[in-house]
C-alpha cells in the first residue's frame, strides 16, 4: 500500500474540470495547488473552494485496475495559490482553462516553468493551437502534453476518458492514471490526439445542434413527446454500427432522392418559424454529393437528371481523370454506384463510399 504519492500537481483553472481533476487528485494522496482568475477578484477564494468541496464529496471512479491506488489513503491536500506558487510549487501543470484563452494562459506560466516540469494542456484546441502552446512550453526546457478529453466531466467525472500526446505522454499516463484519472497514451506527435478529438467532435456537436433543432421543431408542431419516443427507440433498438454504415453505403445512391426530401423538410421547419440550419446544411451536402454522382455518370456516358437550380454543378465537371482516379481507388464498379450500389456492407463498404467522396468532393 502507498501512503504517499510523491507528485505535486498544479490545476490552472478550476472550472468543472479543473475542480474535478483536483478532486480526484487529492483523493488519491497528492497535494494540489489551484489557481484561477477568480481568486484575483473579491470572493472568488470562496467560489473556488465550493466547488472543490462539491468534487471533493464525490466518490472517485476507477473504471481501470490502480494498481497502486487503495480507497484507505487518506485524501492530500489541496490549497489555492498565486500563479507563481502554483507553477513553482509543482511538479505537473494540468491546464484546464477555456479554450479560447489556452495559448495566453500557457503564456503567462512561461517565465515560472523550467526542466522538470511536465505541462499538459486538457484544453479542447486546435491541432495548430496545441502546437503552438507546446513551442512556448518546450523553449523553457519543460516537458509538453497534449491532452483531449473526449466524454463529457460533467456527467463522468474523473472516469471521462483522455488521450495523451508528446514524447513525454506515456510518462505523463503513468502518473495521471495513478491520480484516478482515466488518461490513455496516443501518439508521440504533438497535435494528433487534438486532431481526434476536433474531428470526433463533428459527430458529437453536430449531433448535439441536429437533436436541439429536431426537438424544437417537434415541439412547435406539437409531437414532441412523441418524436422523442421514436428517435430514441430507434437508436437503442438497433446497434449503430449497423445503422451508420448503412447510411454511408447508401449515400452515394439515394443523395438525389435526400437531397429532393431534405428541401421539403427544410420548407416544413421553416413554415413553423424557425431558420432551419442544420436541416439546410444537410440539403446542401446531399446536393454536393448528388452533384458527385452526376460526374461519375457523366464521366460513364449516362445523362442524369438535373436535381436543383440551386445544387453545386462544379463538380459535375470534374476532370474524367479525377473521376477515373475516385472510382479506381474507391473500388466500386462504375456500373453498380446507381444501383443498390455496393455489395459489401459494414467496414468495407464505408471505406469505399469514404473514399469515393473523398477524391471527389
Amino acid at each position: 500500500m502507498i501512503d504517499k504519492i510523491d507528485i505535486k500537481v498544479g490545476i490552472l483553472g478550476c472550472g468543472e474540470v479543473g475542480s474535478t481533476f483536483a478532486g480526484a487528485i487529492s483523493r488519491c494522496g497528492a497535494q494540489v495547488t489551484v489557481y484561477d482568475k477568480l481568486l484575483e477578484q473579491d470572493g472568488g477564494a470562496e467560489i473556488i473552494r465550493d466547488r472543490l468541496h462539491r468534487h471533493l464529496q464525490q466518490p472517485l471512479h476507477l473504471p481501470f485496475p490502480p494498481g497502486t491506488v487503495d480507497g484507505g489513503i487518506k485524501p492530500g491536500q489541496i490549497k489555492l495559490g498565486s500563479l507563481r506558487e502554483m507553477v513553482q510549487g509543482s511538479d505537473m501543470i494540468l491546464s484546464t482553462v477555456t479554450t479560447d484563452v489556452a495559448e495566453k494562459a500557457a503564456g503567462e506560466v512561461v517565465p515560472y516553468l523550467h526542466r522538470g516540469h511536465i505541462y499538459v494542456d486538457m484544453n479542447s484546441t486546435a491541432p495548430q493551437k496545441k502546437i503552438a502552446i507546446a513551442g512556448l512550453i518546450m523553449a523553457t526546457g519543460a516537458d509538453f502534453v497534449e491532452g483531449a478529453i473526449l466524454e463529457p466531466v460533467g456527467a463522468k467525472g474523473a472516469a471521462a476518458r483522455i488521450l495523451l500526446g508528446g514524447k513525454a505522454a506515456e510518462k505523463a499516463v503513468g502518473i495521471l492514471r495513478n491520480l484516478g484519472l482515466n488518461t490513455e497514451f496516443f501518439s508521440e506527435v504533438i497535435g494528433r490526439a487534438a486532431n481526434f478529438k476536433m474531428i470526433r467532435s463533428i459527430f458529437t456537436k453536430g449531433v448535439e445542434c441536429l437533436l436541439v433543432e429536431l426537438l424544437i421543431a417537434a415541439r412547435r408542431t406539437g409531437i414532441q413527446n412523441e418524436i422523442w419516443q421514436d428517435i430514441t427507440g430507434f437508436m437503442s433498438g438497433n446497434p449503430f454500427e449497423q445503422l451508420a454504415a448503412n447510411w454511408i453505403r447508401t449515400h452515394v445512391s439515394a443523395a438525389g432522392r435526400r437531397y429532393h426530401e431534405m428541401t421539403q423538410v427544410a420548407e416544413t421547419v421553416a413554415e413553423w418559424g424557425l431558420d432551419p440550419l442544420m436541416t439546410a446544411a444537410t440539403r446542401t451536402f446531399l446536393a454536393r454529393s448528388a452533384s458527385a454522382v452526376a460526374a461519375i455518370a457523366s464521366h460513364a456516358g449516362e445523362d442524369k437528371p438535373h436535381i436543383g437550380e440551386d445544387q453545386p454543378h462544379t463538380r459535375g465537371n470534374q476532370p474524367r481523370n479525377k473521376v477515373q482516379s475516385g472510382i479506381e481507388q474507391s473500388g466500386i464498379e462504375q456500373s453498380g454506384i446507381e444501383q443498390s450500389g455496393i455489395e459489401q456492407s459494414g467496414v468495407k463498404a464505408v471505406e469505399q463510399v469514404i473514399t469515393l467522396l473523398d477524391a471527389l468532393l
